[in-house]
């Protein structure tokens, strides 16, 4: 029969050993009941070999890896399931949601065509496919050719597409005269106009004529 204070070293040491596999495989209480039998059988031995006044520098050395042993393992035993690759393995935890992207944003800065008014919500088609759209805060006309700026929920957000007039710098030497029924160039009208406050539109100077 091995000796009373080697059994109790050996015990305490199984113990801990178990108290912190516990953790880390799942046994239904198994292994921590069986490292909770250790500690108090290496408890007794330790007891029998050095209490009683044999050995009171052992006995209380061995009292204090035994109090200092149990939370240590635990808070190491915690440490490592949260901090290590080992921890993480073998805990399971639920998997980290994917980012779902809005598929109506593939359709950003495509042009399509509203089917119907957009008042601003209405209906529009893009590559041959009818979405829900609004227009940003304008009346938006039927057949008018429209491009997609942005996504608002399940929505498209358009605006009409603006085409550049071609040729509108070669009529800009003739601005401020007009043809006169005889082909004459006349002055035009433009400057002999006279702002009135409250109106939004311009009464030229010979309105009685």
């Amino acid at each position: 029969m091995p000796d009373a204070g080697v059994l109790a070293t050996v015990l305490l040491i199984a113990g801990l050993f178990l108290l912190g596999l516990e953790f880390f495989v799942p046994s239904f209480g198994l292994i921590g009941t069986t490292a909770g039998l250790c500690l108090v059988v290496s408890l007794w031995s330790a007891t029998k070999a050095w209490g009683g006044g044999a050995s009171p520098t052992l006995f209380w050395t061995y009292l204090c890896f035994l109090l200092a042993g149990v939370p240590g393992t635990l808070l190491g035993a915690y440490y490592a399931i949260q901090h290590t690759n080992l921890g993480r393995s073998v805990v399971l935890r639920p998997p980290v949601p994917a980012v779902v992207q809005n598929p109506l944003e593939e359709l950003l800065g495509r042009v399509g065509e509203a089917e119907t008014p957009l008042i601003p919500g209405g209906m529009v088609v893009v590559d041959h496919a009818r979405y829900h759209a609004q227009g940003q805060g304008m009346l938006i006309e039927r057949r008018t050719s429209v491009v997609v700026v942005g996504v608002s929920g399940n929505r498209l957000v358009v605006r009409p597409v603006t085409e550049v007039t071609r040729g509108s710098s070669a009529g800009a030497g003739t601005e401020g005269t007009a043809e006169t029924p005889e082909g004459k160039a006349k002055p035009s009208d433009t400057g002999q106009r006279r702002p009135v406050r409250g109106l939004d539109f311009d009464i030229p100077e010979d309105y009685t004529a």
